[in-house]
């Protein structure tokens, strides 16, 4: 509910301080049930975000896009975009 997947600068200690729990425990959670790594877990979330944004509103600027999803940086929000979506990115 609380979307912290678009907080730029986001930590696995963050989220465990927030659950309550080490980052040891969110570490193996995420690799064992999910299949892969924090970093691109939390990408991936914020991938999906984007194309639900563009679902909205497809002129929505790659601007727009990268500062509202938490990447630090546009290159870094279309490297994320072509890994985890199909669709192509609008420039």
């Amino acid at each position: 509910e609380e979307k912290i997947f678009l907080e730029p600068n986001l930590k696995i200690a963050d989220v465990a301080s927030r659950a309550g729990t080490c980052r040891t425990y969110v570490s193996n959670y995420i690799n064992q049930q999910k299949g892969t790594s924090f970093s691109d877990y939390i990408n991936e979330q914020r991938i999906h975000y984007a194309q639900q944004l563009l679902e909205h509103d497809a002129s929505l600027p790659i601007t727009y896009l990268a500062a509202a999803t938490g990447f630090a940086s546009e290159q870094s929000f279309v490297r994320n975009f072509r890994k985890f979506s199909s669709t192509p990115l609008r420039k």
